[in-house]
């Protein structure tokens, strides 16, 4: 079967976030699974550092804004930035790791 093309895969936003704790990727999907229901989403990425854990959400364009509202809501995560490419999210977490 052939692999849809861009326009067919749908829009989405990926969110970079802090937060606080040191975290196990089942730990973390767990957490979120529990604060922000209702939300489609993907964990991608999830780096430890200190007391910290810096983790990258994928979510439909659809969910972005309730998405963010609900992880901020949390008290725990703070969301830092977010992009539509990857690699531009990426490269902005790897600068908030190194100056934390």
């Amino acid at each position: 079967m052939p692999k849809l093309k861009k326009a067919s895969r749908g829009k989405h936003r990926w969110i970079g976030s802090r937060i606080s704790g040191v975290f196990s990727r089942s730990q973390l999907k767990h957490f979120l699974n529990e604060h922000i229901d209702g939300v489609d989403w993907k964990l991608f990425d999830l780096k430890n550092s200190d007391e910290k854990s810096f983790f990258i959400l994928k979510v439909p364009l659809s969910d972005y804004a309730g998405a963010i509202e609900r992880l901020n809501s949390t008290g725990v995560i703070s969301t830092l930035s977010s992009s539509g490419k990857i690699r531009l999210l990426r490269e902005r977490l790897s600068t908030f790791m190194a100056t934390e």
